[in-house]
């Protein structure tokens, strides 16, 4: 009777627990109509982007769900006490809009709130969460984002609890939900995520409804995402909120900073979610959210996020691993000079970087242009225009099992034991180049081992000579005081 007991008690632990949906084992992808269309949503509306998601060939490289975001519902409950959308934007209702998408091969997602009132101020799920679930999955629903606005609990701890309610609650539906939390990082969401969500914000947004994204706000989404990468993996992801891709909301963004925003939320593991109205996006846009490369970089089976791993100055270098033992690197100039004579800057890429060798060949590839650059050993430079980016792919020319099990922030040199020594993560900025009477030294184990078996003679020989002074001191005084006692003795 006991072990029956103990039984149906650890059945219940993962409902407790954890988020157990097996769901976003890679980043997701697809469509919110917030910055795009604001609350001003409608059903035809939708399934007018649906159409072009379709017509585009977007659905086909992934971007296949459509999350109504603020705006879909009433601003009170129905008689029956459950959300209900609003009749004027939907009047078929979302069952029957979630199984038209259905119909056109596009998942339907919402948004949803832990608070008393939703953003916009309509009804929202405090105190309903399991109510609300229930709807939810009645009406066919494969996402759901869910913000923190107007939260009765004000301190982390109480955040994570009201997320979790959610959590619990979706998972006693029985439906596949892909539950993604949205506090815009303020209560550290990446400390617990991976028990409670597919996905959590690390920012605030990038830009508002209507209002065009800048350069500085592209940076400091990408900020607030470094050194995040170890506590998101498959099933749970870091996000950095919705591409700026796409008029109005890039049209104060170049090309080249365009391209860097889609490469470095591609390798960092974003979910990808395009928020503009694609009736109005025009060819360089689009071809910038179709790049298939980069793409299949951001949906790697492997799953491993990518992180900061170089940085000096206003040079950057963000990489992750790819199934196979391949790495993918946007190498980034954030240049803010005004003088265009040096916006330009060379940056090199070495091969402790990823975890290799030195001495080992590897292909590299610009996955923008779809092109080989050539087979390097040791390193690889390009010069990268300000605000620019070259996005590759290195395929090493033999395969370890180690190099699937290396992760970004996984930079420290290696010992023979197999522990991190003394250089942590960015440290290598002070190590790419170091020179001896002029000449450059490449910095591999081999070299670190010998530069820290020099320091340690070194440390050995300060000590003796400090101790031999010492004694010598000591034997000095003692001499003195001899000859002092004699002489007196003598007098």
């Amino acid at each position: 009777m006991g072990l029956l007991v103990l039984a149906a008690l650890l059945a219940s632990v993962p409902l407790a627990l954890g988020l157990n949906n097996t769901l976003a084992q890679t980043p997701t992808m697809g469509f919110n109509t917030w910055t795009a269309f604001g609350p001003d949503i409608d059903e035809q509306l939708v399934i007018q982007t649906a159409g072009f998601l379709n017509n585009l060939t977007l659905s086909k490289l992934g971007y296949n769900l459509i999350v109504l975001d603020d705006g879909w519902s009433t601003k009170e409950r129905g008689v029956d006490g459950r959300l209900q959308a609003d009749p004027k934007k939907f009047p078929s209702g979302l069952k029957a809009l979630s199984d038209r998408l259905g119909g056109m091969g596009i998942q339907l997602g919402l948004f949803g709130d832990s608070g008393t009132r939703t953003c916009g101020g309509a009804a929202a799920s405090y105190g309903h969460e399991e109510l609300d679930a229930q709807t939810f999955a009645s009406w066919g629903i494969s996402y759901l984002k869910y913000d923190n606005c107007n939260s009765v609990k004000k301190d982390k701890q109480g955040v994570r609890e009201q997320f979790e309610l959610m959590r619990d609650a979706l998972n006693k539906t029985g439906r596949n939900i892909v539950y993604a939390i949205d506090d815009w990082g303020v209560s550290n969401p990446w400390e617990y995520g991976i028990s409670v969500a597919n996905s959590w914000r690390t920012t605030a947004g990038l830009s508002d409804t209507g209002e065009p994204a800048s350069w500085d706000s592209i940076i400091r989404g990408l900020d607030n995402n470094a050194g995040l990468g170890r506590f998101a993996g498959p099933g749970g992801w870091n996000n950095m909120d919705f591409l700026q891709i796409g008029e109005p909301l890039s049209e104060e963004l170049t090309m080249d900073e365009i391209r860097s925003h889609f490469a470095l939320w591609a390798i960092a593991k974003s979910p990808l979610f395009i928020s503009t109205d694609l009736r109005q996006i025009t060819k360089d846009a689009l071809g910038v959210l179709m790049s298939e490369e980069l793409i299949a970089v951001n949906q790697d089976p492997l799953g491993t996020p990518g992180d900061l791993i170089w940085k000096q100055g206003s040079d950057e270098i963000w990489g992750t691993g790819l199934k196979g033992g391949a790495r993918a690197v946007a190498m980034l100039n954030r240049h803010f000079d005004e003088d265009p004579l040096f916006d330009n800057s060379s940056i090199t890429l070495h091969w402790h970087h990823l975890g290799w060798e030195p001495n080992m060949p590897a292909t590299v590839r610009d996955l923008y242009q779809k092109k080989d650059l050539g087979l390097f050993t040791n390193n690889f430079t390009v010069v990268v225009p300000d605000h620019g980016v070259m996005a590759i792919k290195l395929t090493p020319s033999k395969f370890a099992d180690s190099f699937d099990a290396w992760r970004p922030w996984d930079c420290g040199i290696e010992t023979d034991t197999g522990t991190h020594g003394v250089w942590a993560c960015f440290s290598h900025t002070a190590l790419d180049y170091p020179k001896l009477f002029g000449y450059t030294i490449p910095i591999d184990k081999t070299v670190a081992a010998a530069m820290g078996s020099v320091i340690a003679l070194l440390c050995v020989a300060v000590v003796g000579l400090a101790v031999g002074w010492r004694l010598a001191v000591t034997r000095s005084r003692k001499a003195y005081k001899k000859w002092g006692e004699e002489a007196g003795q003598t007098a």
